[in-house]
Order: C-alpha cells, then structure tokens, then sequence
C-alpha cells in the first residue's frame, strides 16, 4: 500500500512528498505532441536518485526508470511508487486552475498591499522618462514592503512582506548601493531584498522565478524595467501580451513594472501612455506617471492615469529626491505649477488652416513663420489618415494645397 503523499505547487513546479521522505520534484511539465505529458523530475531520498526526463504515461519509461532506482535504492517498491507518482502529475498538470460559479457578489479590490499602488496578483506599471527617478521611487516602494513602514507619508503597506527585485538595468552592486543610500535617508537598516540578475527575456525565466518566488512566499515583485524584459518579435502587441501573461505566473504576488514613455510624450513633458502600444496600456491593472520637474532639482510629480478595479483614480501627488553625497532621502512636495503645454508647429499649422483656408506651403511658412522645408516635413508626417492635414490634388502648372 503506497503511503499517501503531499502534493504543493509552486509556480509551475510541483513537489510530491511521501511520507516515508520520498520526494519527487516535477519542473517544466507539458503536454507533448501525442498527447502524453512529461517532465523533469528529480527523485531524492536525503540525496538525489536521478534527475530525468519522463513520459509519465509511458509504461516502458516507468519501467526502465524502477530498473534505475531499484538498482539505487533497493527497499522501496519503484514500480508502484512510479505509478502512483505519475498519475498524479498527470492529474495535476491536467486540472489547471479550478473554475467557480459567479453569483453577481460585489467584492472590493482584491487585496491591497499598499493601498493605490500595488494589490495582490495584480500588475502595476510606473512610466516617465529616463533620469526621472523610477527606479529610485520603486525601489522606496519595496523597501516600505518589505520592512511593513510607512517610509513615504501617504504610502503606507498594510503589512510586511518578502520583496524580490529583477533587474535588468543595473548589476547587482548598483541596486545594493542604491538600497543603502536610500535606507540612510530613511534613517533604517536597508532589509534582505531578494536581487536577480535578469540577462534575458522574462518569459525564458519565469518558471524558475516564479516557482522560487512561491516558495520564499514574495508578496511584490519588482521589474526593472519591461522593455528589456521583453521578448523578440517583429510585433509590439504580440511581445506585451507574452509579458503580461507571463506576470500572472507570480499571483499571488503583486507586481511593480517599471518603463519607459515615448519620445514625444518625453519632449512634451506631460503624463502619458507607456511605451509599447496599445497592448502596454491594456496590460497593466494600474498606471502610473513620473514627470521629473526642470526648475527644482529631484521634483517628481504622479499622476495614476489608469485604475482598474478601483472606485476613482487616485489623486496626483510629488516627491523631493535629494542626493546628499551618503545618503538619498525622499520626502513628499508640493505639487509643481503645470508648465502651460508648448505651442507645437503642428498646432500652429491647424490654426493657419482653420483661419486662412486652404493655402500653399509657402503661404503657410510665411503664416507660421517657419522655413519652407521644416513646414513641408511637417505637413507630410502629420498628413492623413494619421494626422490632421489634408494634401490637395496636384494641379498641372499650380503649386500644391494644404487643408485640414
């Protein structure tokens, strides 16, 4: 009679315990092209008895690999011990996640880890520009997880919690520098952040991470930042997708992306969408926004541009970053006076239009005050079906006309 085993899943792997301290670990498991699962296992007894590939349907592998143990370990009784255990992957490997009947019950946002932030198997994207202080704000974030103090007035985690941070940005060293001088400005010991050092796209290495981080019982995950993160392809929406499905791997753990904004929205200083495309828009649950300040050293300001699930987006706020040489402090700020937006060529053009009637390039440089080519690059970037400026037809012996 086979003693009855414990059988946990961490991330993708799965552990099977027996209790007579026979245990079979199970990673990578998938269905193969006949319709078979497999896997690697490896089966330990105080040590490891083999590490393979195994079809767990396969009677002819059950039977070589008893063979194997058998020859290993001589007192247990691999054939049916091997039975036993592969039907129990197969099982587990078939059952996914348990579906349940809706009943219409209206429930809160799901568990919030620091309240307008972060939320239990959510995903959170903080975007602004290079050198606007992400990282730096971020890495404040999970310290306050994992310590459980509000370090920041108004950012406040409901409880502690193990934090693990990829990174692919910064070497190892950088990131713990940056923890200590960060930890010195808040006057506490910097906490044991769990560092990984990320060299690839995150969908190669989720599995293991996301069944490490299971069994260290993370509660955030910290991604810096997604664009490297990314896996290659010729087509934006097809690489985020791949992203955030591989995020889901994590839940329960929250998780806070890290990225960047377009070119545009960086000349034009203002809150906007990530980079990417729709699909980085659609992917996250929450979005933030970090604008860097040009008149005042280190001021950032927020803005929560997206807020699924939650019953108003919540309110903009600033941070002073200051480098005081051994240390970083953030403190909160003053919200800055919005600059008002700059009066873009493109905008100037509309008006010219709007007001004059359709016109020549020429006669709309002399408008606008612009050389004649910058204004013809211009009408041609803009023009439709993208943009707001309609080319006439061009007649024989006239010069070509612009409206909107």
């Amino acid at each position: 009679m086979i003693p009855e085993p414990s059988l946990k899943r961490y991330g993708l792997d799965y552990y099977l315990v027996y209790p007579n301290q026979l245990t079979f670990i199970l990673k990578n498991a998938r269905d193969s092209r006949d319709g078979g699962v497999h896997g690697e296992v490896a089966i330990f007894n105080g040590q490891r008895l083999t590490h393979c590939e195994w079809k767990f349907s396969s009677v002819s592998a059950r039977t070589a690999l008893a063979k194997e143990l058998t020859a290993a370990a001589p007192e247990f009784n691999w054939r049916e011990i091997l039975e036993d255990a592969s039907y129990r992957f197969i099982e587990a490997h078939r059952a996914g996640e348990p579906g349940f009947d809706l009943d219409g019950t209206i429930t809160p946002p799901s568990d919030g880890l620091l309240p307008d932030w972060l939320y239990a198997a959510e995903p959170t994207l903080l975007a602004a520009d290079g050198d606007t202080g992400k990282s730096w704000t971020a890495l404040a974030l999970a310290v306050s997880v994992q310590t459980g103090q509000s370090l920041i007035p108004g950012l406040a985690p409901t409880r502690a919690g193990q934090v693990a941070w990829l990174d692919w940005e910064n070497p190892g060293p950088t990131t713990n520098t940056r923890l200590g001088l960060l930890c010195r400005g808040f006057g506490i010991a910097a906490p044991p952040i769990r560092f990984y050092q990320m060299r690839g796209p995150l969908v190669g290495a989720v599995r293991t991470l996301a069944a490490e981080c299971a069994k260290r019982h993370v509660v955030l995950v910290v991604l810096d930042s997604q664009i490297r993160a990314l896996p290659p392809s010729d087509h934006w929406h097809e690489a985020q997708a791949e992203f955030w499905n591989a995020l889901k791997l994590f839940d329960p753990a929250a998780t806070l992306t890290i990225t960047h904004t377009t070119n545009e929205d960086a000349r034009e200083r203002r809150p906007s969408r990530p980079f990417g495309g729709q699909f980085a828009f659609a992917g996250p649950r929450l979005i933030w926004t970090a604008l860097r300040d040009e008149t005042t050293p280190g001021l950032i300001s927020f803005a929560c541009v997206k807020a699924n699930n939650l019953p108003r987006k919540p309110l903009p706020f600033a941070l002073q970053l200051t480098d005081e040489g051994d240390r970083t402090t953030i403190l909160p700020a003053p919200l800055p006076i919005p600059e008002p937006p700059p009066d873009r060529l493109r905008d100037r053009l509309q008006r010219a239009l709007n007001q004059i009637g359709p016109s020549t390039i020429a006669q709309l440089a002399e408008e606008v005050g612009e050389p004649v080519e910058t204004v013809r690059r211009h009408l041609n970037r803009h023009r439709l079906p993208d943009g707001p400026f309609r080319p006439g037809a061009v007649l024989p012996g006239a010069p070509q006309v612009w409206s909107v």
